[in-house]
């Protein structure tokens, strides 16, 4: 799958980078930059890209916050919105979308 090596969210560019040795994927809001993992099928990179633009958008927007007290020792993450803010972020997955489609 073709990935873009730069987008923008929220009108702030971010840029993404392909690790061939990974499934995962991974985004800094610091730096501005994904790691998207292709290791996996299409179907899998496509879903782990959609899910770091849809958690920078959400981070963008102020609707991510970090849990208190973090389950099994890892990070977690609470997500809240209005309906609103929502459309916001749906805007912006699907404006990358969009541009993926022109990529093939």
């Amino acid at each position: 799958m073709r990935l873009p090596k730069k987008i923008r969210i929220n009108n702030i560019p971010f840029k993404v980078e392909k690790n061939k040795k990974s499934f995962g994927s991974s985004f800094s809001y610091a730096k501005s930059q994904m790691v998207i993992g292709t290791k996996g099928d299409s179907r899998e990179v496509l879903e782990g890209f959609l899910h770091e633009v849809a958690e920078a958008s959400a981070i963008e927007r102020g609707l991510r916050a970090e849990k208190c007290k973090p389950e099994g020792g890892e990070k977690q993450y609470v997500f809240c919105g209005s309906h609103n803010n929502f459309r916001d972020m749906i805007t912006d997955i699907s404006c990358i979308v969009g541009d993926l489609m022109k990529l093939d």
